[in-house]
């Protein structure tokens, strides 16, 4: 009995005492035996809950994003019709069209980098019809990074922060510029603009605020926040967004995601995802238990 409880101090509640006597010892040791069972019963149920409040809260950040970005596409569109460039209706509601039907294909929430970057060229070709002579953009992002995963639908919020709050009150002609790289198990994307950038406290603050979305159609740093939120709820903590900005400069928005293939993603989001739970659910020495899969 001595020994059992020794190790269920160090986290180990994947054990019985084997004492089949009818005194009190024997009835003692059926006690601690159901006392551990009901333990490890009651935190397979929190980690079970907690997974379905975290896919349920993803799904709903998502779900923010998706009618922000219509509003805007589709007020765009309407803009063009009304001042008589069909042409370029044409072209915006073909890009939309595109955009559309990949963004909402049936599939898990995990897309390839090839995807994603294809949709923000959908995206960046409406945008350009409308901005006309306001910004360049270009795409460097390796090909050995296409087929690795990331979020669905992340990079299209912060192009359009860049746009409307780095480009739209910019003078002369602005460039966006994507990139990619590998670090590692990491990967990490940035956005790239020389806009009219934002102070240094703006920049370490912007994921931290809450402010209502004004009238009109910018995003007011609404879909970048729910980017990052989204990041973090499905890889964990130490995964999301970061800012670097300087006023009349420019900013550079970092995104970083483990590097995941088509082999390895699940077992790797597994992973990941256990790790979140464990820290978020139980911190400090018992978190190994959940990692080692005692519970």
């Amino acid at each position: 009995m001595e020994s059992h409880i020794k190790l269920v101090e160090k986290g180990n509640f994947d054990l019985r005492v084997d004492i089949e006597n009818t005194n009190e010892i024997g009835k003692l040791a059926r006690s601690f035996n159901l006392m551990i069972y009901k333990i490890k019963e009651l935190m397979q149920q929190i980690v079970y809950e907690q997974e379905n409040k975290r896919m349920s809260e993803l799904k709903a950040l998502q779900a923010q994003i998706k009618p922000h970005f219509l509003y805007n596409t589709l007020d765009s569109i309407i803009w063009m019709a009304e001042t008589g460039k069909l042409n370029e209706v044409v072209s915006m509601t073909s890009a939309l069209a595109k955009l559309l039907r990949s963004s909402i294909s049936k599939g898990g929430e995990l897309v390839t980098i090839a995807v994603e970057l294809e949709q923000i060229r959908h995206y960046l070709t409406i945008q350009q019809i409308r901005y006309r002579n306001k910004f360049t953009y270009s795409i460097d992002v390796p090909e050995e990074l296409y087929q690795a995963k990331i979020l669905k639908l992340v990079l299209q919020p912060l192009v359009e922060n860049a746009i409307y709050h780095g480009m739209k009150h910019k003078a002369e002609l602005g460039h966006i510029r994507i990139t990619g790289q590998r670090k590692h198990n990491t990967i990490e994307l940035a956005v790239v603009d020389d806009g009219v950038g934002m102070t240094e406290e703006k920049a370490r603050t912007i994921l931290s605020e809450r402010k209502p979305v004004p009238d009109g159609f910018t995003s007011s740093g609404v879909g970048v926040q729910n980017v990052h939120e989204r990041i973090e709820l499905y890889f964990g903590v130490g995964y999301g967004l970061s800012f670097e900005s300087e006023l009349d400069e420019g900013t550079t928005v970092t995104i970083l995601v483990p590097y995941l293939t088509e082999e390895e993603g699940g077992s790797r989001i597994e992973e990941i995802h256990r790790a979140y739970l464990c820290h978020r659910i139980t911190p400090g020495r018992r978190c190994g238990l959940l990692l080692l899969g005692y519970v």
